[in-house]
């Protein structure tokens, strides 16, 4: 069995309509623990699907996503 982990996932978009796509991406994803920050139990390839969806969301000019892993959910 694959090691899950949370993360801490954050983001910083300047326009309210990329804000809005991500927003709607990451629903359902975590749990919304401020505006624009989820916490969220995800494996290896959860992890890596979140970041396919979101990547093409966002101008990679401007805006930041930060991806912060805090901790191993194993007993």
């Amino acid at each position: 069995m694959r090691e899950r982990h949370l993360y801490l996932v954050s983001y910083d978009v300047v326009d309210d309509r990329r804000r809005e796509r991500i927003y709607k991406a990451m629903r359902g994803m975590g749990e919304r623990v401020q505006f624009s920050v989820f916490v969220c139990d995800f494996s290896p390839k959860e992890r890596a699907e979140m970041l396919e969806k979101l990547n093409p969301l966002i101008d990679h000019a401007t805006d930041q996503i930060l991806v912060v892993d805090i901790g191993s959910m194993t007993s």
